[in-house]
Formats: structure tokens, sequence, C-alpha cells
């Protein structure tokens, strides 16, 4: 027991298998820390100075979330725990701003907390800059890592456990799928008891919409690969010019080659370079632009990888208008194709193939003359 607080344990152990701006459409912040870092017991808590009441311990070291590819499933994850309520999940270190820090990785050994599979500060009420610990050991089981997450933030926020089985704030997690819940349901781990901060029951979800408020309007956003075209000949290495919008601010574009994702760019202007080692043939190009509400928007062309340098658009057919800009654009010119081209490289040598060719004919003829 903490002063002035007390410490909610997840019973279930897992150990089986330039900072943003705060987003303009919302009022709160959770951080989700897959890098972990050095932490020290302390009340009350303060995510931005790494001080944590839910240690056992003077001073815990958390190892770094070890999945590369499983991380942004995790992170989305979370993002959909909270899409009804004003708080941004963000994945990046909020710096001096205001925000809870869900810190994923490592074991409950690690803080002092050897049963636990997450652990996190409790009040009746928000408890600012608090620091929750979510422990992923070796799993690589998403689902419950994504609901210990929204549960130990759920405490930093004041929720107490619940027996009903869909929501995230219970122990029980035989259901497929959770929620905070709009249900009046008995507080308590197994077996029902008095929630802490009174009464029988709890709503989640209503008791979260109070505290957190709704989640503000916002529309997702818009995004288009601007280069190449959509049936594109590309050569390797080939550039991916992206335009992307949002009323609320584009957080980043992710790229996506043949269903794989590849790259993400957090900076406008938005762009990438496509893997050198892409194998010829035809691949299909996606873009995802993510806001910082964690709505999204996409686009997709198709385009065929050459083994050497090719037409970056199509060529145009010039009795039925022009495709791209009609080939008048200087990479266009300097691969020789595209309508009203002006012959690059490869047409030159054909026209010098020839004309030695007419005038070895000539030489034949007068020979055959005299």
């Amino acid at each position: 027991m903490k002063a002035l607080g007390q410490v909610f344990v997840a019973a279930l152990v897992l150990t089986s298998g330039v900072a943003h701006a705060r987003h303009p459409g919302a009022s709160r912040l959770i951080y989700m820390n897959r890098f972990g870092g050095e932490y020290y017991d302390g009340w009350p808590d303060d995510s931005r100075m790494n001080r944590a009441s839910a240690l056992a311990v003077d001073r815990a070291v958390l190892p770094a979330y070890p999945y590369d590819d499983t991380w942004g499933e995790l992170v989305e994850c979370v993002r959909d725990v909270f899409a009804d309520f004003d708080v941004y999940v963000t994945e990046e270190d909020p710096g001096d701003l205001e925000h809870i820090e869900v810190v994923v990785g490592g074991s409950g050994e690690d803080i002092g907390h050897p049963e636990a599979g997450g652990i996190a500060p409790g009040t009746c009420s928000v408890l600012e800059n608090a620091v929750v610990f979510v422990f992923a050991g070796d799993s690589t089981d998403l689902d419950r890592l994504c609901w210990t997450a929204g549960q130990e933030a759920g405490h930093a926020y004041g929720l107490d456990h619940v027996t009903f089985c869909d929501d995230i704030m219970t122990y029980d997690f035989t259901c497929a799928s959770k929620d905070f819940t709009d249900v009046d349901a008995y507080c308590g781990e197994y077996v029902s008891r008095p929630c802490r901060c009174g009464g029988d029951t709890q709503n989640s979800h209503q008791l979260l919409l109070e505290r957190l408020g709704p989640h503000p309007a916002n529309a997702p956003p818009t995004v288009s690969i601007v280069a190449p075209a959509d049936g594109a000949v590309v050569g390797p290495g080939f550039a991916i010019d992206v335009e992307a919008t949002d009323d609320f601010g584009v957080d980043y574009v992710r790229l996506e080659i043949d269903g794989e994702n590849v790259d993400t760019d957090g900076l406008e202007p938005w762009g990438f370079v496509a893997p050198a080692d892409l194998a010829n043939g035809t691949h299909s190009i996606a873009v995802q632009a993510v806001d910082y509400d964690g709505d999204s928007g996409s686009d997709a062309i198709t385009v065929t990888l050459s083994g050497s340098d090719a037409c970056p658009e199509p060529p145009c057919d010039p009795d039925a208008g022009s495709a791209g800009d009609g080939g008048d654009a200087p990479r266009h010119r300097a691969y020789g194709c595209g309508c009203g081209a002006t012959p690059g490289p490869v047409a030159a040598s054909f026209w010098i193939a020839l004309a030695l060719y007419v005038m070895s004919t000539r030489k034949i003829r007068f020979a055959s003359d005299r």
C-alpha cells in the first residue's frame, strides 16, 4: 500500500510465452512506451520524471518490448479500446506534457511484483502522470497484452476491477473480446465485493466518459500516391511520393508493399524509396495515413518493376489525350519515353546505328557501279 493511494495488480501472468505536441482534439494522452527505461519509487507518480508508485523496489530497469513486427498492432488495439473517449494514444514520448505512461516489456520481477502480469497505482479519480506496467515477457498474445494495457490505464483513470467478462477491467480473460462496457457490473476480482470507491457496481464506460469526455468529432485523413502513377513501369529503388491531409493533423504515413509493412514516415513531406532488392514484376503499393486520433485513410496502386530504368508513368496515346504529364517532365525525357518526349539515350543509339547502316549500303552500291 502506497501513501495516499493503492496499487492494482493484474494477477494474470504473461511470462509464458522530437515529441509530438498534444493532439488538438484530445484533452489527455496515453504514451505506449516500448523502449523501457529506468524508474524510481515515489508518490505521486510522475511519468515526466520516471517516478512510479507501483514499484516494490527503490529502482527498476525495464527492458524494451522485443517484437518489432507486432508492436504496431498492439498500439492500434489500445487505440481501439479508448476510441470512444477524449484521449490520444501515442507511440512517441510526450516529454513534459501531462500523460499516462504504459510501459510494455519485461516481467513483474523487474519491479518487485513477480506474480503480476500488469500493475498500476489506483485512486478513485484520475491520477495525472501515472506510470503503469504491462509485463510482456516472451508473450506474443496481443489480445491479452492489449487488454492488460487497457486495464492498467483504466486504473490510472480511477476504475476498479469488475467481474463482468466482457469488460476490460476484469480478471476473467476467457471472453473473445473486451471493451469498457456500458454495463453496471459488480466489482471484484474472482468474486463480487463492494467497489473500492463506493457502491456495489461500476459502469466503466460511463465513468470514463465522465472523467475523459467523449471522443472529439474528426474526419479521417485523406491520402493519395502522387507518383508513380497507377500502372507505371518503374526501376529499382523507385521513389513513392505521397500527399496526406487531416483537419487535426497527420501523425504518420505507413507504406505497404504486397501487403507487408515496409516503412513509416513521421515527417512531412511524406515519401518513401522502395527497397532496392524488390523483385522484378508486378507489385501492389499501398499507403495509410494516420491522424492524431488514430483514424486512418488509405490509397493503393499497382506498378511493374523492371530490371532497368523505365518510364516512370505509362506512355500516353496522343490520339486519346495525355496520361500523367504527357511525357513533358524531365524524368520522362531522360528515359526517351512518353508523348512528345525527345529521344533519350536509347532512341539516339538507334538513329546512330541506322545511319551507319545506310552509309554502309551506299558504299557497297558505289563499289558495284565501278
